[in-house]
């Protein structure tokens, strides 16, 4: 069984205006920050992603509203 991480885009950490990274949480309510992916990564999760391995570790990848 795999652990659940929450991800959620928000707006880019380094300015760029209508680009979006996509932050990774450990927790539902997104309060405890884990990953940050920046919007120019090509290997950030998408939509469509239900996995996600982070430090040689598979977690669960569940979408925040």
């Amino acid at each position: 069984m795999l652990l659940n991480v929450y991800a959620r885009r928000e707006p880019a950490s380094d300015g760029t205006p209508g680009r979006l990274d996509v932050q990774i949480y450990r927790d539902a309510a997104c309060s405890v920050r884990f990953v940050r992916f920046a919007w120019w990564r090509n290997d950030k999760p998408t939509r469509r992603s239900k996995r996600i391995t982070l430090n040689c570790w598979p977690w669960a990848l569940s979408w925040a509203a």
